[in-house]
């Protein structure tokens, strides 16, 4: 497969997820459900309803937010720079350079992976980070 290619920033922003915000996000607070986001911002209880619950937690993240992310008032993921506004996969893009917030076994790092869908975002979040590559 060839890497993926991302910036320096969307590096740092999936050292950051997988490091530091993904684990701080319990489990229990992680639904299989796929049918809504987190409408509430950053505070340590969001419970969301998605596989990438992924979505709402980047759009609530204070570090990811002050790159332009943010929640509609359905609570879905957004990216607005206030000329551009993307809704899920195109959060993810911008953030990580690469989809990650697909459904459940519609992702490249998905075969054969077997657990709940909080350890399914930490896969994701390694196999990107195996597949990426930084370029200028």
């Amino acid at each position: 497969m060839k890497k993926i290619r991302v910036t320096q920033q969307q590096r740092d922003n999936l050292l950051d997820a997988l490091n530091v915000m993904w684990p701080s996000v319990p489990p229990a607070n992680v639904y299989t459900k796929l049918d809504r986001f987190v409408d509430k911002g950053y505070d340590g209880q969001l419970h969301c309803g998605s596989i990438a619950c992924f979505g709402g937690w980047c759009a609530a993240w204070p570090g990811f937010k002050n790159q332009g992310t943010s929640l509609t008032s359905g609570g879905v993921p957004i990216y607005s720079n206030g000329f551009i506004r993307g809704w899920g996969t195109e959060v993810a893009n911008r953030l990580f350079g690469h989809g990650v917030f697909s459904v459940r076994n519609d992702h490249p790092a998905d075969e054969g992976f077997k657990g709940n869908d909080h350890k399914l975002v930490t896969h994701r979040l390694q196999w990107l980070l195996k597949n990426s590559e930084v370029v200028a």
